[in-house]
């Protein structure tokens, strides 16, 4: 992500511009949304503290199949930490034709050609790239049951430009995907993976393989719902040069409340790992939060997040760890309100 310091005038012009835009692009639609937390945390933002982001887009049908679309995002922070932090994000450039999509994005995020279509599985050692933080140049686009994206990231950044490329469909009973890198993250080396998914009626099951330069991986999945809202799920994977790794989860629901249990041997890790995760839904609009996990630089978590009025809520918890637990709590005491607009 590049980060660009905005001051008040450039903000107030940006706001002109995109009301001169909207003006004169009428057959387009041109749309802000926002959010904005605001309260206290006592760890990550030492104190008092706001975060809101801005979201801007844009996008006009051109005619003849094609659109075009932009992604803007603001953050206007401020915390007793660190004081004042406002920056933008780009986010992506595409154009959409009859045949496919181009698309330009600053910030890859993970969402790479070769795993557009390739399912990587946990505990598995060797991967193909996830272009995380990276600018990338991506086309994409769908025959029939059959799909098919090609990248170029890492562009213009003092290391050799890389690509990749993605393969997958639907054909019979299997979801088929196959993921190719010429210069992955580990090690440099070319790699490649092809994974296969199956609903073979009592279960779901899937199997993948991954090769980087002769370290390979095979990983295996399963789950299957064994009981009304009571769904169990295992992986093992085989890692050549790396440790083998396996885990099993379980999941229930019933009525407001939802229990998840994930038990690992950390992926190679010399600890293993259990981690469990449970919530109640009150039903008045409050939502209680628990759960605990072994795992390096976590711990355990209580919370609540009540729905004061649509658009607004509020979140009082506790964490031992930044961003755990499904709400993603904060790190230490926290005390917010969340507004989206």
């Amino acid at each position: 992500m590049k980060n660009v310091l905005f001051t008040t005038t450039a903000l107030a012009a940006l706001a002109v511009g995109g009301s001169a835009f909207a003006a004169g692009h009428s057959s387009g639609n041109f749309g802000i949304a926002g959010s904005t937390d605001v309260g206290y945390n006592d760890d990550v933002e030492g104190g008092i503290f706001q975060q809101t982001n801005i979201d801007i887009k844009a996008s006009k049908e051109t005619g003849a199949g094609y659109t075009i679309s932009g992604h803007a995002r603001l953050n206007l922070d401020w915390d007793e930490a660190t004081g004042e932090s406002t920056s933008v994000e780009f986010k992506n450039i595409a154009v959409a034709t009859p045949v496919g999509t181009l698309e330009f994005v600053d910030d890859g995020d993970g969402n790479g050609a070769s795993d557009t279509w390739y399912a990587d599985r946990d505990g598995m050692a060797v991967d193909v790239q996830n272009p995380d933080g990276l600018s990338q140049l991506k086309w994409e686009g769908t025959v029939g049951a059959f799909g098919y994206a090609v990248d170029a990231y890492d562009l213009n950044n003092g290391v050799d430009d890389d690509f990749s490329v993605g393969l997958g469909g639907d054909f019979g009973p299997a979801a088929v995907g196959f993921g190719y890198d010429n210069n992955s993250s580990a090690g440099g080396n070319s790699a490649f993976a092809v994974s296969a998914d199956f609903d073979a009626g009592i279960a779901d099951v899937g199997v993948s393989y991954a090769d980087n330069n002769g370290n390979t991986s095979i990983g295996l999945v399963a789950s299957a719902e064994v009981y009304t809202g009571l769904t169990l799920g295992a992986y093992y994977a085989v890692n050549d040069p790396a440790d083998d790794a396996y885990g099993v989860t379980v999941d229930y629901t019933t009525g407001g409340f939802t229990l998840a249990i994930d038990y690992n041997t950390g992926e190679g890790a010399i600890v293993d790992e259990l981690e469990i995760d449970a919530s109640y839904d009150l039903g008045n609009g409050v939502v209680l939060y628990a759960g605990h996990s072994d795992a390096a630089g976590e711990g355990y978590y209580v919370g609540a997040q009540i729905e004061i009025a649509d658009g607004i809520s509020a979140t009082v918890a506790y964490s031992e760890a930044d961003e755990i637990g499904g709400p993603e709590f904060k790190d230490g005491t926290s005390a917010y309100l969340s507004l989206t607009y």
